[in-house]
């Protein structure tokens, strides 16, 4: 049995530079290796049609109205997804939220439920980078459909 190459060690915090605000669920008790915790493959992604992101408040009613997302990478275990939002969000590592990935039939299922793991924000270019982690295992890698081309899509919108 052939093991696979290690993954890259991701960077720092301090390589975010100025201007960035971040919040992680990663802060175990113990010293960090600083290694790769993930356990699947990552896909990076393109350009795939968005989804639909809501966050849920504790007793899992909606918490904001549907946010537009767009997919950076997909796993089996969760997905890396980026939001040009206008007004700012409250997200918090532990948010509990909804996926609408209706648009994406490959799924086979129109929602899924999981957590937001970690958060990375650059204030003046209002994008936020979101981590979050299925409640369930995909059974496969899902083949995203690409995004639509006849309709231009406004940043921010």
């Amino acid at each position: 049995m052939t093991s696979s190459p290690p993954l890259p060690t991701p960077p720092e915090p301090a390589f975010f530079g100025a201007g960035v605000k971040a919040g992680t669920l990663l802060q175990g008790e113990g010293k960090s290796s600083g290694d790769e915790r993930r356990a699947d493959f990552r896909r990076p992604v393109e350009a795939a049609r968005s989804i639909g992101l809501m966050l849920l408040d504790d007793t899992g009613y909606p918490a904001s109205p549907w946010l537009l997302v767009d997919i950076l990478d997909l796993s089996r275990g969760g997905i890396c997804l980026l939001l040009s939002e206008r007004e700012g969000s409250p997200f918090q590592a532990h948010f509990r939220l909804r996926l609408n990935v209706s648009m994406h039939p490959d799924f086979g299922v129109p929602e899924l439920a999981g957590s937001l793991r970690w958060f990375v924000r650059a204030e003046h270019e209002r994008l936020v980078t979101l981590g979050v982690q299925f409640d369930r295992e995909l059974p496969k890698l899902p083949t995203l459909l690409a995004c639509r081309h006849d309709q231009p899509r406004v940043f921010g919108q």
